[in-house]
């Protein structure tokens, strides 16, 4: 018989958001999309202040290592996360 879990949000731990970010600089570094300016890099022209190019502001990897992370965080029990 299943059991009913009430839980309303989920968090992610400060730790692994930062291991995220990371993951994601590595995966997306070497894409020629981070050396244009643009505003998915960060850069706008038309906007006072858009002007610092920000590396991994999106995923640059492939769909087996963002699998394999998923996998590995559930196999962990989602300690990775906060619920409440």
């Amino acid at each position: 018989m299943s059991q009913t879990i009430n839980l309303s949000h989920v968090e992610p731990t400060s730790d692994s958001v930062d291991y995220w970010s990371q993951h994601v600089k590595e995966k997306s570094g070497a894409s020629l999309v981070n050396k244009m300016d643009s505003w998915m890099t960060g850069i706008n022209s038309n906007v006072p202040g858009k002007n610092t190019r920000i590396v991994g502001g999106r995923y640059g990897g492939n769909v087996q290592s963002c699998r394999s992370l998923c996998d590995r965080i559930a196999k962990e029990e989602y300690r990775a996360m906060n619920f409440s």
